[in-house]
């Protein structure tokens, strides 16, 4: 499996982005696309290739840590310090909102972590 590594002129190979066995401290793959585009499609093919859990917009009603999580994503969105690495723990990827609105960060607090999707301009 090959995904973009966020240049479009350079492939990361699966071997690169680690073994489904590491431990998880954060997404490997940060698939940047448009809601009701096929998320939920595209998180059952990244559980299908060793990269779930994968967090989606449909965690914030079925995590048991959805309030918490609500609650740091409103403070990215409102400007202030949010502590999006506890959120994300546990998580091999993530796709659909509200990760891909602060796409560049995560890109900053996973250096490892591959894209694949639209540009972010």
């Amino acid at each position: 499996m090959a995904a973009f590594n966020g240049d479009d002129t350079k492939l990361v190979n699966k071997k690169q982005l680690g073994s489904a066995l590491e431990p998880i401290d954060g997404p490997k793959v940060l698939a940047v696309g448009l809601p009701r585009t096929g998320t939920m499609s595209m998180r059952e093919g990244l559980k299908v290739m060793g990269f779930g859990p994968s967090y989606h917009m449909a965690e914030l009603f079925v995590s048991s840590n959805a309030i918490r999580h609500s609650k740091e994503w409103l403070k990215a969105y409102n400007g202030e310090p949010a502590d999006l690495r506890s959120v994300l723990k546990g998580y091999r990827s993530a796709l659909d909102v509200p990760s891909i609105d602060f796409f560049e960060e995560m890109m900053g607090l996973y250096r490892m972590a591959a894209s694949s999707g639209h540009e972010v301009v």
